[in-house]
């Protein structure tokens, strides 16, 4: 599929804060769909911005190749979340993922909600003991007993992946024991 057909429109710098958090949501989806690495993300995304936005990146972006060599998307991301979104907005989206709860929803969504939020705590995202702490201490009590009990996991992506098995098995015991 063609990135430009299923795309989001051209980021502007006109947005308020919820149409450019949309367009990242968007932009985030078509690189699932599409399956795009790193270096096709931001290729993508510096084509889709334009105008106003446009000014505001090429500062940005030299910044961010000074700093780490190759911008990646999570690298777009924080900038852009400080750019668009106000120290109050952005303390409350931390606030968010510090109590952040999985509750009845399955794994795939509560990481999808835990994930979003990352950008707005980097001292969380970007400390992998930290991130797998408050992940695991967000899960429901059945996936926690069970996960938590395991060996650790040696990482916030083995961690989900236990979850995303651990959920599986759950549902496959119920399924047997309703039959």
């Amino acid at each position: 599929m063609d990135f430009i057909k299923i795309g989001p429109p051209p980021l502007t710098g006109d947005e308020n804060a919820d149409v450019a958090e949309a367009w990242v949501d968007i932009m985030e989806q078509c690189f699932r769909v599409l399956h795009d690495d790193e270096d096709e993300k931001m290729e993508v995304a510096d084509f889709m911005i334009q105008g106003k936005a446009r000014k505001w990146w090429k500062p940005v972006s030299a910044i961010l190749v000074q700093q780490h060599g190759r911008i990646h998307w999570e690298h777009f991301r924080q900038a852009f979340i400080n750019h668009h979104f106000s120290p109050a907005l952005r303390q409350a989206k931390e606030m968010e993922l510090l109590n952040i709860k999985q509750g009845d929803s399955n794994i795939e969504d509560y990481q999808k909600r835990f994930t979003d939020l990352l950008p707005y705590a980097p001292h969380i995202s970007e400390n992998s003991a930290a991130k797998y702490s408050h992940f695991l201490n967000g899960l429901n009590q059945e996936i926690f007993d069970r996960v938590s009990v395991c060996d650790d996991p040696s990482s916030y992506k083995g961690l989900v992946n236990r979850c995303r098995q651990t959920e599986i098995s759950i549902g496959r015991w119920k399924a047997m024991q309703a039959s």
